[in-house]
């Protein structure tokens, strides 16, 4: 995975029932074994696409340990890194807009309140992506700089654009990061979508495999998930 010139991305496509959502359960468990504590798992969810940056609340509670934690040891975790952070720090009164990713319930401020009020204004909502975008981020390469981690991003066609401009953002600037993902070849636009954020990203090296349609009588059942996630209803 440190390695420069190695591939640090692999992406799986193939249509609907080819088995993807099998094979990311098989390469998530076998990730697990060997980076236990730095490998995550999310599958983006179709009824969620209009949601900013909607996978990340999932990535951050197993990133950073988040799970069924309380909002007040969750606003801790989060103020931790905080402190070690000058950027954070100068983001610290937007910690609010994590509220509709993480359970952590931060209170208001005014800078804030500003933003959140002005829900109909284009100029605030993109304040308020960017807010978000830059804090997520910050996060991230606070918690895992340099340490090896393997990201498993299961229907991808569903995740929304903020969100996949993020991971590729996050692939770039850490070498340590393995990204697996998977989309399904009807759906162009979002796979267009992937390829355009990608082409943009110098550092990247992507692998890609194609699935093709197996028989349902013949295929074995899918995996269990990883905890936190579910698979869709046709095993994409």
């Amino acid at each position: 995975v440190k390695e420069e010139k190695s591939k640090r991305m692999i992406h799986l496509t193939g249509p609907a029932g080819s088995g993807k959502t099998v094979m990311m359960g098989y390469m998530y468990r076998l990730a697990k074994e060997n980076l236990k504590e730095t490998t995550y798992y999310t599958i983006g969810e179709a009824t969620a696409t209009g949601l900013a940056h909607n996978v990340w609340g999932e990535l951050i509670e197993q990133m950073m340990d988040l799970t069924n934690l309380t909002p007040a040891m969750c606003r801790y975790k989060i103020m931790e890194v905080v402190e070690r952070s000058s950027e954070l720090q100068a983001h610290a009164p937007y910690l609010e807009l994590l509220n509709s990713l993480l359970h952590c319930e931060f209170e208001g401020t005014f800078e804030s309140n500003h933003l959140l009020n002005e829900d109909n204004n284009p100029i605030a909502m993109r304040a308020i992506s960017l807010f978000t975008h830059s804090i997520l981020l910050e996060l991230v390469t606070q918690t895992v700089r340099d340490v090896p981690s393997v990201w498993v991003i299961d229907d991808a066609h569903s995740v929304d654009y903020e969100s996949l401009k993020l991971l590729f953002q996050v692939y770039d600037a850490l070498p340590s990061v393995l990204m697996i993902f998977s989309t399904r070849l009807s759906h162009n636009v979002k796979t267009k979508l992937m390829a355009d954020i990608h082409n943009n990203s110098a550092a990247a090296t992507p692998t890609t495999t194609t699935t093709t349609h197996t028989n349902p009588k013949t295929t074995q059942a899918s995996p269990s998930p990883p905890p936190g996630s579910h698979i869709s209803n046709d095993s994409s």
